[in-house]
């Protein structure tokens, strides 16, 4: 089950309810999560009345709430007790029994219907004055909340001030409950313990925390307009969110762009304080391994050890300033904070956390509830929205029967067997309830690709028939043509006057979309992303800069065929400084030697017509250390550099474009004060220290750190 409050009213009014949607445990997450796979279905929306006395309000409102809750569940109820027969989408009967596997909500709704009040917990005896402790509290059972409430009745009863709704509350509140007297979910079987359905929530409880507390706490350290300036320098990622104006002038703002700031956030905050870089870093593992769609005890173990890196080093940020004050007092007196403590458990009893995610509610409203709602004249709405809902339910199975209809040999109409006829009909509607699946770039016509990574470039090239010297000016690469010579003749053309290269022009791409298998789930495909090669360009007045994105390289591509060593950008043992949590990650980029490049051409060379592959020219960079593979103790991102030539430009390698294995970003490592003259177009080619962002996004933190 899922329930959120929604606003039915828009800049006026106050018009609102809690929608109530129901779905079924037994369908895969993957389809599940998918709004437009028609997975869920609204069930009730619950009105939110105005009660008197006032004073009574919030009582009341819950009271109302858990009163309708139960009604809804009623049948439901009963189902888990005694087995009802139902038919399942293949036409097969099955003996039914229906139990509570869990409740996607936010906090506030979770207190709701865990029945405790604002301010504790709502699975486990954790009051005010206790959250925030490194060690979970004890589990908040549901027949112990039950047991508190008929012990409150009959204290009551004894002085015969059962009907008191005053002294109910108080005496409620006194025992961290909110003064609800029945529960939705007391007398259902095997689904009457809150602790055990209520589950974890990340885009209120990890995404919105980081945003009220974390991000808070980088304005006190590092003021309002240098995390704005730092912000506006890092490069444009296609399909990320650049914040060119910063991030503070703003008050609103959504969990997209939430998660966007979270992927460069720890970059940011250095130079900082070492213990307060540890603990953000602790707190950035924890949110991205909560988000894995899979885990094995070593995952899970990861997870506490991060939440436990985070309690350990937590005292540097409250001796930082950021918790000070009158309420605080230095503490981490947080209700989610305790909630983390309880991700490892939830996770081990009902699957993966994404999956309870609850940006899924809240999509739900934009489909069954505000969009009927705005389609009414707002009296009677309620009428109008069922009408509505009933009207485009119909429409949608009857323009699925017309299509399968309209597939079938109508002549032959007399020897159809009517179950073979019903089961076809049944196989089409589970297909098209199917979410729309991900573009498979790996099974093109002419697939372009390697064992780990499909590519995709357009048709034709943006620039055409371009000659060597010509690529050189416009993408910013003194030593290309002398490394043409190097890859295909394996000398330079300084080396060998005489000697010709088999081209003389060539065709260019200004971007490469690729694709990539999810590393959790090599069946299923991540949607395309794209690398940029692109030049200078202008189109009419306006001059777009240069886009030069970042790749990490697969193991051997050295682009010189002569270089007996091997040439790897990224090798070694990690560094004997880090944490001991950091040291158990796996580290690909030391154990296979792969290596960091920005991508500057992506070329086609033009050999008397012949269809030639295509080709690569990257800029290589290497550890900042004299260590390979040493990582910064604080932060253990790789530090690299550009690698450099013995004339101090940089080095260039051809390499075929399948040696690429995928898009990484890096940072450029800031100063204590950032430098006023960088912007979004030429701070990575400013900079003369970098990150390796392995928080660019979930399969990069998986794949690379």
């Amino acid at each position: 089950m899922a329930s959120d409050k929604v606003h039915l009213t828009v800049a006026q009014g106050s018009k609102e309810c809690h929608a109530v949607y129901l779905s079924c445990g037994n369908i895969k997450k993957a389809l599940r999560t998918k709004i437009s796979a028609h997975t869920w279905m609204l069930v009730a929306q619950i009105p939110i009345a105005k009660f008197e006395p006032s004073k009574h309000q919030t009582l009341f409102t819950i009271r109302a709430l858990h009163q309708c809750l139960n009604i809804i569940v009623a049948n439901l109820k009963k189902c888990a007790v005694t087995a009802v027969d139902m038919i399942d989408p293949n036409g097969c009967i099955r003996s039914v029994h229906t139990f509570l596997a869990a409740y996607i909500a936010d906090l506030p709704e979770q207190q709701f219907l865990a029945g405790v009040r604002q301010g504790y917990a709502p699975s486990s005896y954790a009051e005010p004055s206790s959250l925030g402790s490194p060690r979970p509290h004890r589990l908040r059972r549901g027949e112990e909340t039950l047991l508190t409430i008929q012990q409150i009745q009959d204290e009551l009863a004894e002085c015969n001030a059962q009907d008191d709704i005053g002294l109910f509350e108080k005496l409620a509140k006194s025992h961290g409950l909110n003064g609800v007297v029945k529960p939705f979910w007391r007398g259902w079987y095997l689904s009457d313990d809150p602790s055990i359905w209520l589950v974890p929530d990340i885009l209120h409880q990890l995404v919105k925390f980081f945003q009220d507390h974390v991000i808070e706490w980088a304005r006190k350290w590092l003021t309002d307009e240098e995390l704005d300036k730092r912000l506006s320098v890092l490069q444009p990622r296609p399909g990320f969110r650049h914040f060119k104006d910063g991030y503070t002038k703003f008050k609103q703002h959504t969990g997209k762009e939430t998660k966007d700031i979270l992927r460069v956030f720890l970059a940011l905050i250095v130079p900082t304080t070492s213990g307060i870089t540890k603990a953000v870093r602790a707190l950035i593992d924890f949110i991205y391994l909560a988000q894995y769609d899979s885990h094995s005890t070593v995952t899970l173990q990861y997870l506490q050890d991060s939440l436990d890196g985070f309690h350990k080093h937590k005292k540097h940020i409250a001796e930082s300033g950021v918790r000070d004050g009158p309420r605080r007092k230095g503490e981490f007196h947080i209700p989610k904070l305790e909630l983390m403590q309880h991700y490892k458990r939830q996770i081990e009893l009902n699957g993966s956390a994404p999956q309870f995610s609850s940006d899924q509610p809240e999509k739900l409203h934009n489909v069954y509830v505000t969009t009927y709602y705005r389609a009414t004249n707002h009296k009677n709405y309620a009428e109008q929205m069922c009408l509505g809902l009933y009207r485009a339910e119909t429409i949608y199975f009857a323009s699925d029967a017309f299509e399968w209809a309209s597939g079938l040999d109508w002549t032959a109409k007399d020897d159809w067997d009517p179950v073979e006829t019903e089961k076809s009909f049944q196989e089409y509607i589970v297909g098209r309830s199917l979410a729309t699946p991900t573009r498979n770039v790996f099974q093109a016509r002419n697939p372009l690709c390697n064992e780990t990574t499909a590519f995709q470039l357009r048709q034709k090239p943006n620039a055409k028939e371009l000659s060597l010297q010509d690529v050189q000016f416009r993408h910013d690469v003194p030593n290309f043509i002398s490394d043409l010579y190097q890859y295909f003749l394996g000398f330079t053309g300084r080396a060998q006057r005489g000697a010709d290269l088999p081209f003389n022009s060539l065709n260019t791409w200004w971007r490469v979309r690729v694709q990539l298998r999810n590393p959790q789930d090599s069946d299923t495909l991540l949607p395309p992303q794209v690398i940029q090669a692109s030049p200078p360009f202008e189109v009419g007045d306006t001059v777009h800069p240069g886009r030069y994105n970042f790749v990490l390289l697969r193991r051997g591509s050295t682009g010189d065929s002569n270089d007996a060593d091997g040439y790897y950008g990224i090798q070694g043992e990690t560094s004997s400084s880090c944490d001991e949590h950091f040291a158990n990650y796996a580290d690909v980029l030391c154990d296979s030697g792969c290596r960091i490049a920005q991508l500057r051409v992506i070329f086609v060379p033009n050999i008397n017509g012949n269809v030639t592959p295509f080709y690569a020219y990257v800029q290589p960079f290497r550890i900042a250390s004299n260590a390979k593979g040493k990582v910064d103790p604080d932060t253990q991102f790789y530090r690299l550099v550009r690698d450099l030539r013995s004339d101090r430009t940089r080095k260039g390698l051809v390499i075929p474009l399948t040696d690429i294995w995928r898009p990484v970003e890096l940072i450029p490592k800031f100063d204590e004060r950032c430098n006023r003259d960088w912007n979004c177009d030429n701070a990575v080619e400013c900079s003369k220290e970098f990150y390796l962002n392995c928080f660019a996004d979930k399969p990069t933190f998986i794949e690379v750190y």
